[in-house]
């Protein structure tokens, strides 16, 4: 099964959420402070 790509983390929450029935705004605020560890990263 394909799926199409996503492009912002409110669309990576709800496939989350959709897939997991966890809460969308806990995965959103999961994936904002994944995106700020790994832009700090990168800055490294």
């Amino acid at each position: 099964m394909h799926e199409s790509r996503l492009d912002s983390t409110e669309e990576w929450a709800e496939r989350i959420h959709a897939r997991t029935g966890m809460s969308p705004e806990v995965i959103l605020q999961a994936l904002q402070v994944y995106n700020r560890e790994a832009s700090r990263r990168e800055r490294l």
